[in-house]
């Protein structure tokens, strides 16, 4: 499971790094538009090979595309999201803990607890590899991947993999852009998480298929907010 996961975001990544277009709203003009009239768009997004879909063993993958113009400089975009030990008051309620654990230029290790109440209580222990690239003074590729997600039963860590595994590894990608009036910023999201088994449908089905979509609205308001100076931040 981990390797196809691995499989499909090495393909993910190989198109993410492609140079033209930069942005993925620059091959739609209609969702482009929208963006820059100030809407989120939201889109699911599957990764073919070879003209077929993967497939993932004992696993589930949702892939999700979100897009938004941040009303501010690329500069200040990316001191918001290198802001780490503030994306607790960032991206509320679904972040109750941030904390940035080293740097090194442009490569940030961090943690994040991820927090979901949803039927029932999800607490997750999570760390990432994040690394930035510049591209000039307009253009920014931010790719994070997980390194570790654990689930937490009251106050106790969870060995990796073991309860419900609502979520084994989540990576993302990002793209920003200055453009008039503000900057373009793309985001895809990549998590893993376990095939549905029977007689846990009702308390997974809806977690696995709402979590995902709602998590990358939120992180993009949230970015948004920021962006507006509307989030009180405090260490």
């Amino acid at each position: 499971t981990q390797r196809a996961f691995s499989h499909y975001a090495s393909l993910v990544e190989a198109d993410f790094q492609r140079s033209q277009p930069f942005l993925d709203v620059d091959a739609n003009a209609q969702r482009r538009q929208r963006v820059l009239d100030g809407q989120i768009v939201v889109l699911p997004r599957e990764q073919m090979e070879n003209g077929k879909p993967l497939t993932i063993p004992n696993a589930q993958i949702q892939d999700w595309y979100g897009a938004v113009l941040l009303p501010c400089t690329l500069e200040r975009a990316t001191a918001i999201l290198q802001n780490y030990s503030n994306y607790k008051n960032f991206y509320q309620p679904d972040v109750t803990g941030s904390k940035l654990l080293s740097r090194h230029g442009g490569d940030f290790r961090v943690f994040l607890q991820l927090f979901r109440k949803q039927i029932l209580t999800v607490v997750l222990n999570t760390e990432y590899d994040i690394h930035y690239q510049h591209e000039g003074t307009e253009r920014l590729r931010i790719v994070s991947r997980s390194t570790r997600i654990n689930e937490v039963s009251g106050k106790k860590e969870l060995p990796a993999g073991q309860r419900y595994g609502f979520l084994w590894r989540l990576n993302s990608y990002w793209k920003l852009e200055a453009v008039p009036g503000g900057v373009i910023a793309e985001c895809r999201a990549l998590s893993l998480s376990r095939d549905i088994p029977t007689g846990l449908g009702w308390l997974l089905r809806d977690f696995v298929k709402k979590f995902p979509r709602e998590s990358m609205e939120h992180t993009l308001e949230g970015t948004r907010q920021a962006a507006r100076g509307n989030v009180v931040t405090g260490q």
